[in-house]
């Protein structure tokens, strides 16, 4: 078994990255071999839309772009699960996540018969964190990630999702502007919710790679 992870997120240590760490050690508790990949490392672009994937007579449907992101994509069709992990910016996936994610996807999609060219069904994890509550995400009423049912379509599987919410977004507030968060909500996240949300992610990814 072999487990992918992905840090969608431009800070390598903190929320984001933490519970991706933590999902890929869970699904190393049961044998698999794990890697993990930080998107913001790396040189690369959205789709450009050339259709080269969808070329007749080719053998493997493959992006052709060649960039920082070529060896992410081979890596995730090589592998048998990937575990994505993103914050939520402005009620959706970040820009680099969702730029990963069209690459990954539309280079399986095809417009001949049948849903996709992957050749093997892709376990699939996400992992949300975002600074607002449970009860602010129901009230703007968004589905924070667009590629869901992509996921189910093009990689074959219904996806495990992990959602963070309220996170602490840097260790010292006094520096910051912060009027409108209530303090004492997020020093209870901080200390008590958020290593709940590190045993969930490690429950996540032993359940990813072992169900």
């Amino acid at each position: 078994m072999k487990v992918i992870g992905i840090n969608g997120s431009p800070r390598k240590k903190w929320n984001t990255a933490t519970l991706v760490g933590d999902a890929l050690e869970g699904a190393a508790e049961t044998g698999a071999e794990t890697e993990i990949y930080n998107l913001y490392e790396l040189d690369f672009k959205g789709c450009t839309s050339c259709f080269s994937c969808k070329r007749i007579g080719l053998e493997e449907h493959r992006c052709s772009m060649r960039d920082g992101l070529t060896p992410v994509l081979d890596a995730v069709s090589g592998a048998d699960a990937v575990i994505i992990g993103s914050p939520i910016y402005f009620n959706g996936l970040s820009a680099t996540t969702e730029a990963f994610l069209e690459r990954l996807f539309f280079q399986y999609i095809t417009y001949g018969n049948g849903p996709t060219f992957c050749d093997h069904a892709i376990r699939t994890a996400y992992i949300y964190t975002m600074n607002v509550t449970e009860a602010q995400l129901e009230h703007y009423g968004v589905d924070i990630n667009r590629f869901r049912r992509f996921t189910r379509r093009i990689l074959g599987c219904e996806p495990f999702e992990l959602y963070c919410y309220n996170t602490w977004q840097y260790p010292d507030y006094e520096r910051y502007e912060h009027q409108i968060f209530d303090m004492e909500s997020k020093r209870v996240q901080r200390e008590e919710v958020f290593p709940r949300d590190r045993a969930a992610a490690r429950e996540l990814g032993r359940r990813l790679a072992s169900d």
